[in-house]
């Protein structure tokens, strides 16, 4: 563990000290910097550099030795590398064959070549797995822009890269930007392929997410249906993309509080998901957590706490402590311990999970705002109230500023707010009150002309 940590500080070392040099020193040598940074941060990766005319690859001591020259065969040799490490969960060694596949490519075939972008939208997505989402951002827009004036905003490869850009912007909270991509993939994939294409189905997946997260329910739930049913329909159950739509439509459904429908489905989910992956696989943790959401938020804390538990140290484990898929779990089991009255046990854990999703994602971030509401009610649990006060506001005014004044987010930390306020005879509860009426009259509005449109 401690070896891993290291990594992951050196490489975000790395990539904070790349994205000051690049301010002064361009972008060409900001590559250049970044491939540098890397190699001292992951040295156990088996690669060499060799003559520029060598360009053959072997296996070795269960890698790929890569021998680099600078030609397209070595661009396309170190992204299959960087493929094969994706692939087996190895970040790190992932990172630095993509990395000098991009200084290669960069330097010799010219940054517009398909073979550059190729490797700009991979960076963009192995970034984002490791939680550099704002540097997995300016991989993914640079792609995307490239691809877009080569190929065509319309061809398959930029169709891509705009999902995976658009997948990123959710995890950042910029779900309305992502939101008009989503729709734009998902219309040209569903002519393309049809609805039962793997492809169109993911993207449809990814749609349904967004609007779940945007609060927007009544659109998410058919959206998670067609997907859940053309998955099980076209490749079974025990299949990822089967389990991943079944598990969010027990997230949606958990929202709702339709708890019996969101069990039911979530129990399967995590059996299917344990079979196919494995109990130390990130889909199987992130289920195991879901599942114990839903036990938490039916009173059964007792049933949720060693879910959570096992979910945390799983990902702790394979992840890494700064991972989101940690965060969520710690946070999730600090919320368990508090409803328990182990205060003493969840502060620690909830201030922890706060610190590193505030320094990871940043403020405004959708988990940091939950993050924010769980630890104004630890405190409001435990009768410290001022202290809650501070947490509870700082999260309505995220919610607000982020998600708006209608959003269900905004409107449980309201509810909280205003609850505690009365609980403790202060006049100034009409505040929150007043702010849920406007929001849910515009939401009673909003859904009136919706349903007179159609």
């Amino acid at each position: 563990m401690t070896t891993h940590i290291a990594r992951r500080g050196a490489f975000r070392y790395a990539v904070r000290r790349v994205a000051a040099r690049e301010a002064v020193m361009g972008r060409k040598c900001w590559k250049t910097m970044m491939l540098a940074a890397l190699l001292a941060a992951t040295p156990n990766v088996a690669l060499a550099q060799a003559k520029p005319s060598a360009g053959a690859a072997a296996d070795q001591q269960g890698g790929r030795m890569v021998t680099i020259g600078d030609n397209r065969e070595s661009v396309q040799a170190l992204r299959s590398v960087g493929s094969q490490a994706y692939g087996e969960g190895d970040f790190d060694r992932a990172a630095q064959a993509y990395i000098r596949a991009l200084d290669i490519g960069e330097r010799v075939l010219g940054r517009d070549d398909p073979d550059t972008l190729a490797v700009l939208n991979d960076l963009g997505t192995l970034m984002s797995r490791r939680g550099e989402y704002e540097t997995a951002i300016e991989f993914l827009e640079i792609a995307r822009q490239g691809r877009e004036t080569l190929f065509g905003a319309d061809d398959e490869r930029t169709l891509t890269t705009t999902a995976n850009l658009a997948t990123v912007y959710g995890l950042v909270g910029r779900h309305a930007e992502a939101e008009p991509l989503l729709r734009r993939v998902v219309e040209i994939r569903t002519e393309r392929f049809g609805d039962d294409h793997p492809t169109t189905i993911l993207s449809l997946n990814n749609l349904a997410f967004n609007y779940s997260r945007q609060g927007n329910y009544a659109e998410a739930e058919p959206l998670y249906l067609r997907v859940m049913e053309a998955s099980e329909r076209t490749v079974g159950w025990n299949h990822r993309n089967t389990i991943v739509s079944a598990d969010n439509l027990a997230i949606l459904y958990s929202r709702q509080e339709r708890y019996a429908e969101a069990e039911t489905i979530s129990l399967r989910v995590v059996d299917a998901a344990r079979e196919v992956f494995g109990p130390d696989h990130e889909t199987t943790l992130t289920t195991i957590n879901n599942l114990a959401a839903i036990y938490g938020a039916t009173g059964r804390a007792a049933a949720a706490e060693p879910l959570y538990r096992e979910a945390a140290e799983g990902s702790e484990r394979l992840l890494g402590p700064d991972h989101p898929g940690t965060l969520v779990a710690l946070d999730n089991l600090a919320s368990s311990l508090t409803s328990q009255g182990r205060y003493a046990e969840a502060e620690p854990i909830r201030l922890r999970a706060l610190e590193s999703y505030e320094r990871t994602l940043g403020a405004d971030h959708f988990d940091t705002l939950l993050a924010l509401n769980n630890t104004g009610a630890m405190y409001d649990w435990q009768g410290r109230h001022e202290e809650a006060e501070r947490y509870f506001l700082r999260a309505l005014d995220g919610n607000r500023r982020v998600l708006g004044e209608g959003h269900p987010n905004t409107l449980t930390v309201a509810v909280s707010l205003a609850r505690m306020r009365l609980d403790n005879g202060r006049p100034d509860a009409i505040e929150p009150a007043r702010m849920m009426v406007r929001a849910l009259r515009a939401r009673r509005g909003a859904m009136g002309e919706s349903g007179a449109g159609q």
